[in-house]
């Protein structure tokens, strides 16, 4: 795709914005707003700015801030967040009567499977269980976290539930997978197409991988 040079400039802003919010305290609360504030800075129009784009900005940004080292600890931090949440959802049980004590499925899929977490930071973690929302959101509620959200998705599979969690300026956006819809957590709900995903282990041999780059 072709961009206009305004709208890496804009990216560039933005990606600056959200490094100030992420590292020192700025005020955008999110990568959309940090594009709204950049574009109207140069009275431009901020719809044609890729988010890509900026996060590409903001990885390169806070590399520079934080060194090597750094931003691997930074990205393991985040990783952390999600590791926590699947520990606590792994003790739910895939379902009741006989299977209660079998651990769910777990995994963390798209962007974070991969260790890219810059700008809004989002962790998408996927649970295969005949729990309901309401029993995932009293565990979360249960162990700490800030009540959550419920939002409905439209997949290839039928409509899903999210619980979404915000977790001090990380996103948690819980699927919640009944067993009898033998959803893949290695394919978008939508499209169908291949997307990264980890599993609780993998994930924490990620998060081990992370913290031994920041000890060298």
């Amino acid at each position: 795709m072709v961009h206009r040079p305004i709208d890496d400039e804009i990216a560039r802003d933005a990606a600056r914005l959200l490094t100030d919010s992420i590292f020192v305290g700025g005020r955008v609360a999110s990568a959309a707003e940090a594009i709204r504030t950049a574009a109207a800075r140069r009275n431009a129009e901020p719809s044609t700015v890729p988010l890509a784009l900026v996060r590409e900005h903001v990885r390169g940004l806070a590399m520079e801030t934080l060194g090597v080292a750094g931003y691997a600890a930074h990205v393991a931090d985040i990783l952390e967040r999600a590791e926590e949440l699947m520990t606590l959802l792994a003790h739910v049980g895939a379902g009741w009567g006989a299977e209660r004590c079998i651990e769910p499925r777990l995994a963390l899929v798209g962007r974070a499977a991969k260790g890219q977490v810059d700008a809004d930071p989002t962790c998408r973690i996927r649970v295969e269980t005949t729990r309901t929302d309401a029993e995932l959101a009293d565990l979360i509620v249960a162990a700490g976290y800030e009540e959550p959200r419920f939002e409905t998705v439209d997949s290839r599979f039928g409509r899903l539930s999210a619980i979404v969690v915000d977790d001090d300026g990380v996103t948690h956006r819980v699927m919640r997978c009944p067993p009898s819809m033998r959803i893949p957590f290695d394919r978008d709900l939508r499209s169908g197409h291949p997307i990264p995903s980890v599993d609780l282990d993998g994930l924490r041999r990620a998060i081990d991988a992370l913290r031994a780059c920041n000890a060298e």
